[in-house]
């Protein structure tokens, strides 16, 4: 090895070492309790705090963004991801300050990952060779419980100095934890958020839903630490999937809440399909759009004018259907346009075998 490889080499192995030395004699140091007048001047020479995500995300941020199983979380982490890294726009809507960005990827291994990388920096215009030097990405979630994997962070943290850090998925970061334990939760979280509060960067979590199917938004995340220690809760319900021909869409309303954002909702459309599905190392395409207010409201209206559409074809079609049959065709939404349209006269149902309602157009 030349000797200027030697020395970058050593350089690198101090300041890891100095990393691991500052978080050792932080965990010593317990709560520190200042003056007020301390703070307030500890709090105005930090300067002013901007948004990184305008208005979903403070640079100073951490929390969640949650869906159901499949529902796009990784291409949103990585679409913010990319957005940060150039200083685009998340799903082409919301402004991004340009800063590093530190991803750790738990699923899908290195393969899936540059593929997704690949397919967003085309959405963007952005050549893959600029993303060189501001983004970093792990192939595994580093596990919170394990004080070496905040050692870690920490020598990434001093060495790169990122913006934002994305750890994809919550529930293998926290692997071994209690996720039914409140104060089991919030010890693991903490100490992984107070590592990057120290070093200046937001962080963020993915996360799934739970399975009951109960509450909106915040209520829906499995465990109950996330949505408490959050200082932003993103919440994401998938309401329609498409297929034509390879490609894929998927609308997720998006409602992001937090104690220093504006509510916002939103309506997130992303299309993927791959050049050939059979092909496994075939390029990935993907494309976006997120609208909101009036706009947003008008796609709502058109959606349930297609699906109420949908229904009463499905019904014209399939005479007695059970609401089993009409959920598998629409989801739960099915459920409740029967509800509707019998309301309005254009649906009846019967009683069938075991008494179950089977369920019909009126001609």
């Amino acid at each position: 090895m030349p000797a200027e490889g030697i020395t970058d080499e050593r350089v690198e192995q101090a300041v890891r070492q100095s990393a691991r030395e500052a978080r050792r004699a932080e965990r010593f140091l317990g709560v520190e309790v200042q003056d007020i007048s301390q703070m307030i001047a500890r709090v105005d020479a930090a300067g002013p705090v901007r948004y990184l995500v305008d208005p979903l995300w403070p640079a100073d941020a951490y929390g969640v963004i949650a869906a159901r199983d499949k529902a796009g979380k990784t291409w949103a982490a990585v679409d913010l991801a990319l957005s940060v890294a150039t200083g685009g726009s998340w799903f082409g809507r919301f402004p991004c300050v340009q800063g590093p960005v530190l991803m750790y990827s738990g699923e899908g291994g290195a393969r899936n990952i540059v593929r997704r990388v690949r397919a967003v920096c085309e959405q963007k215009g952005v050549q893959e060779g600029l993303l060189t030097g501001h983004l970093r990405v792990g192939e595994q979630a580093p596990e919170l419980r394990k004080d070496r994997a905040i050692e870690q962070l920490d020598e990434e943290l001093l060495l790169f100095h990122p913006a934002l850090v994305i750890i994809d998925p919550l529930y293998l970061a926290a692997i071994g934890g209690r996720g039914s334990d409140l104060y089991a939760m919030g010890e693991l979280l903490t100490d992984v958020q107070q590592t990057c509060q120290s070093a200046r960067a937001a962080l963020l979590f993915t996360h799934h839903w739970n399975k009951t199917g109960e509450g909106t938004g915040a209520q829906r995340m499995t465990g109950v630490g996330p949505g408490a220690w959050g200082r932003v809760l993103g919440s994401g319900s998938v309401e329609r999937v498409t297929r034509d021909g390879q490609k894929e869409t998927v609308e997720v309303e998006w409602e992001f809440t937090g104690s220093e954002i504006p509510g916002t909702t939103f309506t997130m459309t992303r299309t993927v399909w791959a050049d050939d599905p059979h092909d496994l190392s075939s390029p990935l395409h993907y494309e976006v759009e997120a609208v909101g207010g009036l706009a947003r409201l008008l796609h709502i209206a058109e959606r349930q004018l297609e699906q109420r559409d949908q229904l009463l074809a499905f019904l014209a079609e399939h005479p007695r259907s059970s609401g089993n049959a009409v959920e598998q065709v629409q989801g739960r939404v099915g459920r409740d346009l029967l509800r509707e349209l019998e309301a309005e006269g254009l649906v009846r149902w019967e009683l069938g075998p075991r008494r179950a309602k089977l369920w019909s157009a009126v001609s």
